[in-house]
């Protein structure tokens, strides 16, 4: 299968890094993430609709996919390991296959106030860039991330619309820095300028403070193929395969993402 990167801002170009598996989950010798806690959740692909009314599992919510992927998530009960969980929803003749819903960090961004001089433009010539294009608004950029600032000055005529996979849609730095790298305003005398300031920025807030479930990174990215939007930027990461995530990036890139 095809390794895809779906780009994107020209500073922060980060893609999500999983190590591939030869077995099961449940044959693996660990179930903790990077930080040494458990997911709670799990994701579950099922091989019909039908399925879901006869699995038996808590807090089930099924996920806004393709007419193809059938999945669903479910909490691990109180008392169970998630080895044990994923165990028993695989013997489920129903059940295509059952992995972790693992939670997914943002990337660290410093904090230094020399950031805030944009020497990236300098370095990725982007002035010369601006010269044929600065963008366009029929270019959509989907930001999946943390939260968004949608009053935000350099932001608020860039934006396209905005989504949440997450509890509540969030305003929170991590995501409205990134937003602003892309897409922030230009020749308007205020702060910087972003790197395609005449783009139209689709903002899906993913996270749940400052962790995300796969799950919900996989909805955000469904729902910027059915917003029609060009570019994806995932400025985020972990350390774990995971097909239905996969699934997710090769609808995205097959629909001309």
């Amino acid at each position: 299968m095809k390794i895809v990167k779906i780009l994107l801002s020209a500073l922060l170009i980060v893609s999500i890094l999983f190590f591939p598996r030869s077995t099961s989950y449940a044959e693996e010798k660990t179930s903790k993430d990077l930080n040494g806690e458990e997911t709670d959740q799990v994701i579950i692909s099922l091989k019909s609709e039908k399925a879901i009314e006869k699995l038996v599992a808590e807090d089930l919510n099924e996920l806004e996919t393709n007419d193809e992927e059938i999945l669903v998530t479910a909490k691990v009960p109180d008392g169970r390991t998630l080895d044990d969980f994923i165990k028993e929803l695989e013997s489920n003749p129903d059940v295509e296959y059952v992995e972790p819903d693992h939670m997914l960090d943002i990337t660290y961004t410093p904090n230094d106030p020399y950031l805030s001089y944009q020497y990236h433009h300098d370095r990725i010539n982007a002035k010369k860039a601006w010269d044929r294009t600065k963008g366009s608004s029929d270019v959509k950029v989907a930001v999946l991330d943390d939260g968004f600032d949608t009053n935000h000055e350099e932001l608020r005529y860039q934006i396209h619309s905005n989504y949440s996979t997450a509890s509540t849609f969030s305003t929170n730095d991590h995501g409205t820095h990134v937003s602003g790298i892309i897409g922030a305003s230009m020749n308007n005398s205020t702060y910087g300028s972003g790197v395609a300031p005449d783009s139209q920025l689709v903002l899906i807030d993913v996270f749940e403070t400052d962790r995300a479930y796969t799950s919900d990174i996989i909805t955000g990215i469904y729902i910027a193929v059915v917003v029609d939007a060009d570019i994806i930027n995932m400025s985020l990461g972990g350390y774990y395969y995971n097909s239905s995530f996969d699934a997710a990036v090769q609808y995205a890139h097959n629909n001309g993402l």
